[in-house]
């Protein structure tokens, strides 16, 4: 994404595509990555302590990327 680029001061719908499911901006494909790494993570490894808190990770990613978008 050109950071140089002219940015408008609406805030920036997601388009529809012919499926009709939306674009997604690059923070949500980034804290979707992030939300795949760990949940991988977590089925890997056995200390249920460190599961317990790859979780809350995973619950705090999924709350960002969802204030990204309110409408």
């Amino acid at each position: 994404m050109n950071k140089l680029a002219f940015a408008p001061s609406y805030k920036q719908q997601p388009m529809i595509t012919a499926n009709a499911e939306p674009e997604m901006c690059d923070k949500c494909v980034e804290l979707d990555g992030k939300i795949a790494h760990y949940e991988r993570l977590s089925k890997s490894i056995s200390d249920q302590l460190t599961i317990d808190r790859v979780n809350e990770l995973v619950k705090q990613i999924k709350a960002q990327k969802a204030a990204l978008h309110q409408e």
